[in-house]
């Protein structure tokens, strides 16, 4: 399985210098998605990665809580988990898929990414989860909401205390 993150930057427009939040912004990117081909920037404050589904959350997290560390923007990150066969295995056409850079993806779970940031901005949220499975989406994003309003108020203290628990 594979998970694709979308995401963007609360408030971006309103820090008067970019470099405060667009160097830790790809900095953490690389960590989390470690191939260039995984990961971008586009828009100017907005991004997308790829990762391994089971890696999806701890990377969300890391990638809040450093632009919570920041103090100067939040983010905002819709993640979409898609599967590649029902025996996990992954077939010919989607293996082309995985092959090309992210940005340039046309699968399934990266316009699912995608579709589901767009919604968050109106519905108030600042992360949500995606499968295609409406019950585990349910469940999951009701979860989030709960978690996220201890995340959406970190401070710059809590925020580096949690990275430093994320990280391997």
């Amino acid at each position: 399985m594979i998970s694709v993150i979308t995401g963007d930057i609360i408030q971006s427009r309103k820090a008067e210098n970019h470099d405060l939040w667009l160097n830790p912004l790809r900095k953490v990117l690389g960590k989390v998605a470690p191939s260039s081909e995984d990961r971008t920037i586009f828009r100017g404050d907005s991004f997308q990665i790829r990762v391994p589904a089971e890696e999806a959350l701890n990377a969300a997290l890391r990638i809040k809580a450093t632009m919570k560390l920041t103090g100067v923007v939040d983010v905002r990150m819709a993640i979409a988990v898609g599967e590649y066969g029902a025996d996990g295995s992954v077939h010919e056409e989607k293996s082309t898929e995985l092959n090309r850079p992210i940005n340039e993806s046309f699968g399934t779970t990266a316009i699912q990414s995608g579709e589901l940031l767009e919604g968050l901005k109106p519905a108030r949220q600042s992360m949500m989860f995606a499968s295609g499975d409406d019950h585990l989406d349910r469940e999951l994003n009701l979860m989030l909401m709960l978690v996220l309003l201890v995340l959406d108020s970190w401070t710059a203290a809590s925020a580096e205390l949690a990275l430093l628990l994320l990280e391997d």
